[in-house]
């Protein structure tokens, strides 16, 4: 498809994802970016246009979603928020979705790109993982094309997961490792998974897809601490301890990284689970370029 008349709207914009997404495009494509933030912004670059977007009102999604051709969505409600206050993360997450989707829909969007969670082979999810599923399920039935990449731990500067585990082994002089610390899982760096999602604009092939993306290795979070401790030169000892410890671990995670716990409890319950790519849907790049 030609790009040069594209407007490519992204919500979620102001994340660590959609920054480097935006600069992607800018090398890659000569389309038009709209970035959606919920207060407007100026830009440096006059192909970047940011809109003030408060996703809770569908009106403004509607009004920020004109003459959009493609959007990718990467909003994950993690955190509290003043507007549904009584509300969990998973409750912000279908609320939001829904409203993108009908917005979406409404303005005849040709393609939503999404980016969720990679799902364990297990009946049982983590209401994390769940919530992102429900959000696929929100997106499909529509009349644009839908392409959804499951990623797991998307390593690069200001990512959640990746900013805990990097303030656990930065503060921690002894690790104390539960079981759930040898559960294999496959990463993906920030550069790789962004050109992943850059790759399927506009692609009629990658229309109503469901891709895993990952790195081409295989890890357990144990070992990528012991990568990160490596990295900084930090001598670090590991005491391996034969139980899982997950409601305990939450505690003593979000006590020693002084994230919040909207944050770090959903993530802790996913972890209990391996993490991998399921090697029959995982996206080939060399397929799209």
């Amino acid at each position: 498809m030609n790009d040069k008349k594209l407007t490519i709207a992204i919500a979620g914009a102001s994340g660590f994802v959609g920054r480097k997404l935006i600069e992607h495009l800018l090398k890659t494509t000569n389309a038009h970016i709209v970035a959606l933030s919920r207060f407007p912004k100026k830009s440096d670059n006059p192909r970047v246009e940011w809109r003030g977007c408060d996703l809770f009102s569908l009106l403004e999604i509607e009004t920020a979603l004109k003459n959009v051709d493609i959007a990718y969505y990467l909003v994950h409600s993690m955190l509290p928020s003043a507007n549904l206050d009584q509300g969990s993360f998973a409750d912000y997450d279908l609320l939001l979705a829904d409203n993108f989707a009908r917005s979406a829909n409404d303005n005849n969007l040709l393609q939503v790109i999404y980016l969720g969670g990679l799902l364990p082979s297990t009946l049982k999810l983590s209401k994390h993982l769940e919530s992102r599923f429900e959000v696929e399920q929100v997106f499909r039935d529509k009349k644009f094309a839908l392409t959804t990449f499951r990623a797991g731990l998307v390593i690069g500067p200001k990512g959640s997961s990746f900013k805990i585990m990097y303030k656990l082994v930065k503060r921690l002089p002894v690790m104390v490792c539960p079981l759930w610390v040898n559960n294999p899982m496959t990463p993906i760096d920030l550069e790789d998974a962004v050109n992943c999602l850059g790759a399927v604009i506009g692609k009629s092939e990658s229309f109503n897809k469901i891709y895993d993306i990952s790195g081409s290795g295989q890890y357990t979070y144990l070992n990528l601490m012991q990568i990160l401790g490596k990295r900084l030169k930090m001598k670090k000892l590991y005491l391996k301890l034969p139980v899982n410890f997950v409601g305990f671990s939450k505690l003593w995670v979000r006590l020693i990284t002084q994230e919040s716990k909207d944050l770090v409890y959903p993530l802790l319950d996913s972890i209990r689970y391996p993490m991998l790519c399921d090697e029959s849907r995982r996206f080939k790049l060399d397929n799209y370029q």
